[in-house]
């Protein structure tokens, strides 16, 4: 179910809403990245050894490994697109930030501390009051 819902956001939403869901994705993210990262070092060696024999057939082996590699290359990308999404969901659940009271058309600069090393970005919330 991971790997289908690699690319579509709203399953992927639907798979990390709950703690569980978003445990067992990074789980599944790090063993997928991990084993990427090991199968395009084995291929690539594979891949030296056919390049230095000039055989029909080696040539056709690099034309496939080369496009495996885009594709894996991709799907890595993926993972650690997902990675870090949600390490910014779990940065935003453990501590929130500071509320700020502005008044009209005041002007303030806005300095401030993000609550804890995880959070990559940061939104503003604006709401009048009703």
């Amino acid at each position: 179910r991971m790997r289908s819902v690699l690319r579509d956001d709203a399953g992927w939403a639907e798979l990390v809403a709950d703690p569980k869901g978003r445990n067992d994705a990074e789980q599944w993210l790090k063993t997928t990245s991990t084993s990427i990262d090991q199968q395009l070092a084995f291929r690539h060696d594979e891949a030296e050894v056919w390049s230095l024999r000039p055989e029909p057939e080696n040539a056709a082996r690099l034309a496939d490994y080369h496009e495996w590699r885009k594709g894996a290359l991709y799907m890595k990308s993926l993972c650690e697109q997902r990675i870090i999404a949600l390490n910014r969901m779990r940065a935003a659940d453990e501590e929130s930030w500071k509320p700020l009271l502005l008044q009209g058309n005041a002007r303030q600069v806005v300095t401030t501390i993000a609550p804890n090393a995880k959070a990559r970005d940061f939104k503003f919330i604006v709401m009048g009051q009703d």
